[in-house]
């Protein structure tokens, strides 16, 4: 097994406590048992596992020959709830469940689900390349301002493909899964309200009570802080109600799909990036929150760009603002907060001891040179 794969997991399981880390170490230990009791119940062919995070993911066949991709998770750990909640909530109908959307974006299907053992089997998106696959490849070169335009209108328009209302207990098929809505995060929960220090609560860094402030200039965080506040408590008198959001919506979540055929017989052109491709949303997180938090993460990514994010971080925010339409200044600013809270997430598990020893990484500095352009 990939020792950063058991890193990460472990990692992830102990923000839920001791006893959902007992139950990660188990079922790392219990794996390989487990992916082939899975195989079975869903009745798949050979399964070839795929780089993950915190999951375990492989592609295989299944019964009628179609892809698919199964993804498991820690039994008991909210994110499957939280996901499977919003694919079920997002899941096209009509003449989008096939594709054929103006829209040309979608969130990927799931075909079948157990939440809480932590299963999920998905469609197989082919040719499935990453919009960040499309974007890097054009880096130093003449294109990449063109293309970095079209993966903004891309992800804007993902974000209006995918908002919907926030779910609430009325909801008709709130009724069926309130395990799902109440497994959802919220931005406040995302900055650290009501969360304890090791959690990653922006807030508590900003106040000097979580030791990943000596890593971390003072007046950035500050900043990212205040203005979280500020866009948390202008909410309502703005007009942003609270909507379901994708909460991890950047470049690597989007997947080339093949293009779809039109009534005419042609197909979507998919040599270019941009809008005359067809494109897959996965991996959602499940937020609730305000519609301009759902693209702002999308300024600081993919982290391979280096220096240049910060570069283009002012005509990002206006892409995708334009693209999502969704108020430029909110955008913007929510952006400068995510970047900020990236740097503070990525730092997680630093010590009192680690942050005198520390060196910073490069992905923070890069998210930090990102807050710092739009600071300016």
């Amino acid at each position: 097994m990939d020792r950063r794969f058991r890193a990460h997991v472990l990692a992830a399981a102990s923000e839920q406590g001791p006893e959902h880390l007992a139950r990660a170490a188990a079922w790392l230990e219990d794996l390989p048992a487990v992916v082939e009791r899975w195989r079975r119940h869903w009745h798949l062919g050979p399964l070839t596992a795929v780089q993950a995070s915190i999951h375990w993911v492989g592609r295989g066949v299944r019964e009628d020959g179609r892809g698919c991709v199964l993804k498991l998770a820690v039994p008991g750990a909210p994110q499957p709830l939280a996901e499977v909640h919003w694919l079920r909530r997002t899941a096209p109908r009509g003449q989008d469940a096939e594709g054929g959307g103006a829209s040309r974006v979608r969130p990927v299907r799931l075909l079948d689900a157990d939440p809480g053992a932590g299963a999920q089997l998905l469609e197989l998106v082919e040719p499935g390349g990453t919009l960040a696959t499309d974007l890097l490849a054009t880096a130093g070169t003449a294109r990449f301002a063109a293309a970095d335009d079209a993966a903004c209108e891309v992800l804007g328009r993902a974000a209006r493909a995918v908002r919907r209302p926030a779910p609430t207990p009325a909801d008709d098929d709130e009724r069926a899964d309130p395990a799902g809505r109440a497994a959802l995060a919220s931005v406040p929960g995302h900055l650290g309200v009501g969360l304890p220090p090791a959690c990653g609560g922006l807030f508590a860094v900003a106040e000097r009570r979580d030791p990943r402030h000596r890593l971390l200039p003072a007046h950035l965080v500050e900043l990212a802080a205040a203005q979280a506040r500020h866009l948390l408590d202008t909410a309502a008198a703005a007009g942003q109600t609270d909507v379901l959001l994708h909460g991890d919506l950047h470049h690597d979540n989007v997947l080339r799909a093949a293009p779809t055929t039109s009534a005419g017989g042609a197909s979507g052109s998919s040599s270019a990036l941009g809008a005359d491709g067809a494109w897959v949303v996965i991996d959602p997180h499940g937020v609730v929150g305000e519609p301009a938090y759902e693209v702002a993460c999308a300024v600081y990514n993919p982290f391979a760009l280096g220096g240049l994010a910060a570069q283009r971080a002012e005509a990002r925010c206006m892409r995708l603002a334009d693209a999502a339409e969704l108020p430029l200044e909110r955008v913007r600013a929510w952006a400068l907060v995510q970047a900020v809270l990236s740097a503070v997430w990525s730092l997680s598990g630093s010590t009192e001891q680690h942050c005198t020893e520390q060196q910073v990484p490069e992905e923070v500095r890069q998210v930090l040179a990102v807050a710092e352009r739009l600071a300016g």
